[in-house]
């Protein structure tokens, strides 16, 4: 598994637009971002949605962290999108940025590490780009 190349396809998370979203639904505040708030921000994403979301987070080589909801996940040449493929996945020791995803049973994020993952994102006129790596 060592060289093999992780990358989120996903969106960025802007925590103001998290909290309001939180607050609309009565999901509570997400002020602090906890585990309990991204589960049930996830869960409620993902009835809507009926897409299973994960929730990235990556550090780039200047020590900033990028939140990314992520729909799918590309691990050597396949796409994940199951919960226990995903935590099943062995992952070289050199990747450390957590990536967390929701369980099956809704009661627990799983982690798992992810470092130098490639992370995409859309700009406003829909064109792919890196946004850390």
């Amino acid at each position: 598994m060592v060289g093999s190349a992780i990358a989120f396809i996903g969106f960025p998370v802007h925590l103001a637009k998290v909290n309001t979203y939180m607050t609309t639904h009565q999901l509570g505040g997400a002020e602090f971002f906890t585990g309990e708030v991204i589960k049930k921000l996830l869960h409620k994403l993902e009835q809507e949605t009926s897409i299973a979301i994960y929730l990235a987070d990556i550090e780039d080589g200047e020590g900033n962290d990028y939140y990314y909801l992520c729909h799918f996940v590309l691990f050597k040449r396949g796409w994940i999108q199951d919960h226990e493929e995903m935590a099943r996945v062995d992952v070289p020791p050199k990747f450390s940025a957590l990536v967390h995803t929701l369980g099956d049973d809704n009661a627990h994020i799983k982690r798992m590490s992810a470092r130098s993952a490639k992370v995409y994102s859309f700009d406003e006129s829909g064109n792919t780009r890196i946004k850390a790596s």
